[in-house]
């Protein structure tokens, strides 16, 4: 029902089961905090010549549950979906009464929280969700995390604690305002606006600040008010940005915790790589020699096959020694790159030429597409050669024996393109993100990948060092991969051609 309180008018309208009462100014600002008694009593004054009232909006519904009780607000059903300034009350943070700090009890919850984030950042979250509700005196408190297009629940407190981990899409969650606009929100019974965060009981008032991480927003902050007797203010908004600033630490330390668990997972992966690896050609060098020991004994062919077993092994174990320095000089910004202006074809025939002995050896087809036009680029020759080359080397390694790979040069507008395809393993789309990180490798099904995980890694950095991109893609596993090189291009006036 709604109550016109133009003197002389009174007009009411039923809607959803709601009566509504909106008393006062020409401008219908909204406030909070007068029950219907004390609505209606102004709206009488107003009519019968008493003060000017301010606005006053009540919902209520005539409605009476299964006792006879009419329901709370907290019990009805939200009506029809309202716009964001309908529920936007932050004009009301500065209008209302601030009530007094009690320093004394924060004091306590922060140190207890300082303590919490030394031992576990992330248990630390759900402990400051706890010590929000608690200081603030809410009935649910939470923290929210932008994760993609949704916001996860990472931690909730109070009424609400068993909706931890629940996710709502970020533009149907009043979290979304907050992170967009980088600044504190304070809505009334949000649901209708935003549908999702309907629920029993309803939230009637709902303040959320923004939580930040390297400068930019990525959750929220908010405690909740599921009646109408509790009124947020500007205490508590300082309450939570404090609070907000202490999760920013903790969600930093965790960040540091995971990176540092990869870290070393992935050198404990790597050690163990580096002992297989390394077992198997040095097995064959023994093995090898001691042929050669008794060589009078051995036939010429036996000898011959000798040393080609030597040559090929010594030459895998030279290549990961090699890969292993220049990762070590890049990362100390060590490594000597002497960029000139070279025919990008000289580049591609030298990789070729390394590689193509390996692919002969299992049958595999290597097709070579290069264009009419001649392409130059600025590059150091012997490391341009040995990216390629790592590129040809890794779809040899993951295509099967008889499989087709494909390297294709092209310009692509102000860049030369050198593309590697293959119709190998493949790569799971969860996987393609990591493709270049350091010791990471593709295990076929149940087999076990050779080499230590350092060529993609090797070849990025290599790229980035000739001003250039380097780019991985797939179509899923046992469908093949592309990666795909982009170089500066240089004007030319000659070309090599590909052996």
């Amino acid at each position: 029902m709604q109550i016109d309180t133009r003197r002389g008018a009174r007009r009411t309208t039923t809607t959803y089961g709601y009566t509504n009462v909106y008393l006062g100014s020409a401008d219908r600002t909204p406030y909070a905090g007068a029950s219907m008694a004390e609505g209606v009593a102004d709206a009488r004054d107003s009519m019968n010549g008493g003060p000017t009232p301010v606005v006053v909006e009540v919902a209520v519904d005539g409605r009476a549950n299964e006792s006879g009780t009419p329901r709370r607000p907290s019990q009805v059903d939200p009506p029809s979906r309202a716009t964001l300034s309908d529920v936007d009350i932050r004009a009301a943070l500065a209008a209302r009464p601030r009530r007094p700090a009690d320093h004394a009890q924060e004091r306590r919850a922060l140190a207890e929280l300082l303590v919490e984030l030394t031992r576990d950042p992330q248990t630390m979250l759900q402990r400051l969700a706890e010590a929000a509700l608690h200081l603030c005196r809410a009935d649910s408190a939470g923290l929210s995390l932008l994760d993609g297009e949704v916001f996860r629940w990472e931690a909730v407190a109070g009424v609400h604690a068993s909706s931890r981990h629940r996710t709502i899409p970020r533009a149907a969650s009043p979290c979304g305002v907050c992170v967009d606009e980088g600044a504190t929100q304070l809505m009334r019974l949000p649901d209708r606006r935003f549908p999702a965060v309907a629920a029993e009981p309803r939230f009637v008032e709902i303040l959320l600040v923004p939580l930040y991480r390297d400068g930019r927003a990525v959750g929220t902050l908010w405690i909740v008010a599921h009646t109408e007797e509790r009124h947020f203010d500007g205490e508590d908004e300082s309450v939570l940005r404090t609070l907000s600033d202490l999760a920013a630490a903790a969600l930093q330390g965790w960040s540091v915790h995971e990176a540092a668990v990869a870290a070393n997972r992935r050198k404990d992966e790597f050690l163990a790589m580096l002992g297989h690896e390394l077992r198997n050609p040095m097995a064959a060098i023994l093995a090898a020699t001691a042929v050669l020991e008794k060589i009078a004994a051995v036939p010429e062919h036996g000898v011959k096959q000798a040393f080609e077993v030597l040559r090929q092994q010594t030459r895998h174990l030279s290549r990961m020694v090699d890969d292993l320095n220049d990762l070590s000089r890049i990362t100390q910004g060590k490594l000597d790159v002497r960029l000139q202006t070279i025919p990008l074809l000289a580049a591609v025939s030298d990789a070729v030429s390394v590689t193509r002995p390996r692919m002969d050896r299992r049958g595999q087809h290597l097709r070579v597409d290069i264009p009419d036009e001649p392409l130059e680029v600025r590059a150091d020759q012997v490391r341009l050669t040995q990216l390629l080359a790592n590129l040809l080397d890794n779809a040899a390694k993951y295509t099967p024996d008889g499989g087709d790979i494909r390297l294709t040069v092209s310009r692509e507008d102000a860049h030369a393109r050198v593309s590697v395809r293959d119709n190998g393993i493949g790569i799971a789309g969860d996987k393609l993100h990591d493709i270049f990180t350091l010791f990471t490798q593709v295990r076929p099904p149940g087999g076990y990948s050779e080499g230590l995980g350092l060529g993609l890694a090797l070849v990025e950095r290599l790229v980035a060092l000739h001003g250039g991109v380097v780019t991985a893609s797939s179509d899923g596993p046992g469908k093949g991969s592309e990666f795909t090189v982009r170089l500066p291009v240089e004007t030319v006036n000659d070309s090599r051609l590909v052996a």
